[in-house]
Formats: structure tokens, sequence, C-alpha cells
């Protein structure tokens, strides 16, 4: 590598650029203890669950790929009919050579594409996730009267959010963005209209996990998920900096205790199904051999230096280079 300032959107300079004859998995069942088949054409949705590094994924990801293969399918928890919309138009101009879709969007997309399809995601815990999205989206909103009062609310700020997106059951899911949605209901828990979240969602979305996402990653273990999807994708480029950080959010232990509890208990099923994640996790992370860790922690310190380098000012002294994570052929292309 060549130490040059960059921007994390654009990635390490003198990168080459990805091979565009890597495919997608084949098996969209991989989680459930079957490696990911190297053959295969098969697009990959990244479905984003919000306030769980889905900026910073994704950013990496628009690296990987050409206009024509990788499909942006904005916001279906604020617009779902325009994120149908932008699908449907990508499907009908690049459908032949579509390879990656990214959105904020909710488990089913796959019916809307030409092919079969695998999912990719990132689960946050859940505590970490809420206090992210109620200081991100909803704090500081005129009607805002505090996180304890929408979590006991319920409209905006709904309860499991992760399972609702990922169980394919749900149809409402509060207000994911700062603008209010424009198609998708905000119900007081306290209304009949309510749709709670149920063990039903959460089997779903266990079996959906299992069944239909080829890799399961955790923002907790963010290097280990993206270098995961470096092995499946043949990713290139997958130096970054961290993007869309909630800078005002407080730290879990500056919160009254109280308000970690009712966060907990308003998301029992996002709980329960964050720790089958981490068991898909864990299990995916010990087949890809002792030599993975060895590669993560080569990255780290790649990436450590990589942080570095796109802070630095014009007049700064450039800290000196480590030694590239990347396997010797990877280098030479």
């Amino acid at each position: 590598m060549t130490a040059s300032r960059t921007s994390a959107k654009t990635g390490a300079a003198g990168a080459a650029s990805p091979d565009t004859n890597t495919t997608a998995p084949a098996d969209v069942a991989a989680t459930s203890g079957q490696p990911v088949p190297e053959a295969g054409t098969q697009p990959t949705i990244f479905l984003h669950i919000p306030k769980s590094a889905g900026i910073t994924l994704r950013y990496i990801a628009e690296r990987q790929y050409g206009s024509h293969e990788l499909c942006k399918a904005g916001h279906a928890l604020r617009n779902s009919a325009q994120s149908t919309g932008l699908i449907q138009e990508f499907v009908s101009q690049y459908g032949a050579s579509l390879r990656f879709v990214e959105g904020h969007l909710r488990f089913g997309v796959h019916g809307q594409l030409p092919r079969p399809a695998t999912y990719i995601t990132l689960l946050r815990d859940p505590v970490e996730r809420v206090i992210s999205h109620y200081y991100f989206f909803l704090a500081g909103a005129e009607a805002d009267a505090g996180i304890d009062q929408a979590l006991a609310e319920g409209s905006h700020l709904i309860d499991n959010l992760q399972t609702r997106l990922l169980s394919g059951m749900a149809s409402q899911f509060g207000q994911c963005s700062r603008e209010l949605p424009e198609d998708l209901p905000l119900v007081a828990r306290s209304s009949p209209e309510f749709e709670p979240c149920t063990a039903d969602m959460l089997e779903a979305a266990k079996r959906n996990l299992r069944e239909h996402f080829s890799m399961v990653g955790l923002v907790e273990s963010f290097d280990a998920s993206l270098l995961l999807l470096r092995r499946m994708l043949g990713w290139r480029d997958v130096l970054y900096t961290r993007e869309n950080v909630t800078e005002s959010r407080p730290q879990r232990s500056q919160l009254p205790r109280r308000t970690i509890l009712a966060i907990g208990r308003h998301n029992r099923f996002d709980r329960e199904l964050y720790n089958y994640a981490r068991t898909l996790f864990d299990e995916r992370c010990a087949q890809e051999g002792p030599e993975f860790l060895a590669e993560l922690q080569a990255f780290q310190a790649v990436n450590r230096w990589f942080g570095l380098i796109s802070a630095a000012t014009a007049d700064s002294e450039l800290p000196p280079e480590p030694e590239s994570f990347l396997p010797a052929d990877d280098e030479a292309g």
C-alpha cells in the first residue's frame, strides 16, 4: 500500500478495483452450518437495520460494484412505495447484471428480484441500538418528551425493531429517520391498532437468519463481520473509518438504571434474537479456521493506520506504514 490521505468513502488510495469476476454466494442457508460455495451468481441483499453500522458498511460495499451491479433501494421504512419503485426500475434496466441491493429494508424484498438472492445484515446489542436510534432520530424534535416517554408511548421509538424487520411479518416500524414515515403508520402502544411484536415474529426472524442469510454479522464485532464478507464476496479495498456516528448520545452508563431496564423490557425479543445471531456468528467464525484470527488482527492494525492517515492534515507527519493484511495474490492484483 502507498501512504496517502484519502476519504473513507473512496477507500485506500492505490487499492486495486474490485474483481468483476467475483460472485455472490450460492447457498442462502450457509449460516445453518455449511460453508458458502464459491460459485453462483445470486444477488446479495444488505438488510440495513437503522443505527447498526450500516452506513459504514454501505460505503465499503459501494466501492466493490459498478453502477449497473448495485441497486440503492432507498429507505423502505420511510417510504416503502418509493423503495419498491427504485428496485423495480433498477431491475427493469439492469436486472441481468444485478449483484448487490442495499437499503433500509425488511425481509421479503427478495421477491422483487428476477432470480434467487441471499441476504446479509448486521445486528446490534438492543440497548445500544435503541439509545443510538433515539438520540440520532428523535431527540430534540418539537414533540420530544425524553427517551423514557418515547419508550412508554411506543409509536416513534417502537419495540423490537430488529425482530420486526427480520421476521418479514411486521408492518409497523416506528420512526426510522429524522423525517416522519410517509406511508407507514405511527401507532401508540395504547391504541388497539398497535401491532405488538410476538413470539411468532421472533421465531420467523430466527428461521430467516438461519435459512436465508449467508452472513449474519454483529456491530460489536464489525471488523470480523467485514472480513467474513470479504472472504465470502471477494471484496477488496475494505479499509474504513466510522460513518454516521451519533456523537451527541450519552453512554449507557450515563443513563438512569430505570431507562436501561425499560429498554430491555420493551426489547426482549431483540435481545433473544441478538443472542441467537451471536451463536450463528461465532459458529461461522470458527468455520473460517485458525488463520482467520491472525488475518483479523493484521487487518485491525492496518485499519488503525488508515484512520490516522485519513484524519491527517496536509502538514501532518504520516505514521509508519504497517504490514498489509492482504494475501500476496490480492496485493499483486
